[in-house]
């Protein structure tokens, strides 16, 4: 196997991995739980944005997964994780040549990022 076949199959691994572990980031309600929850968003959404080089189009498929998964609640803090989460999804759709998906992403990106600071302030 090559040193490209054995990237292409480790960065599989890693994306479906993360898709089994989607569905347990929005089960437990109690604060340590969402502390925990927001810390794994934020790896996912780290680990999103290591492979805008290699594989945007993972990317976006990765973070579609993860604001489907993490999207309903109206809580501050989740807001402003979710307009990461749009960001990411933002770049990526533009580097794949999704422009205008990517500027709307973007709008709405900023929109939240807006009303966390509001809410912050």
């Amino acid at each position: 196997m090559t040193t490209k076949a054995k990237k292409i199959q480790t960065t599989g691994l890693i994306i479906a991995w993360i898709v089994f572990q989607l569905p347990r980031l929005c089960l437990s309600q109690n604060n340590s739980s969402a502390v925990q929850r927001a810390s794994k968003v934020k790896q996912t959404i780290e680990l999103a944005r290591s492979l805008y080089d290699t594989k945007p189009d993972s990317t976006v498929a990765l973070m579609v997964q993860l604001l489907d998964a993490t999207t309903n609640t109206n809580n501050p803090e989740h807001r402003a994780l979710e307009a990461e989460m749009r960001k990411t999804l933002s770049t990526a759709l533009n580097l794949v040549g999704q422009s205008a998906r990517a500027l709307k992403e973007g709008k709405k990106a900023v929109k939240l990022y807006t009303e966390h600071a509001d809410t912050i302030g």
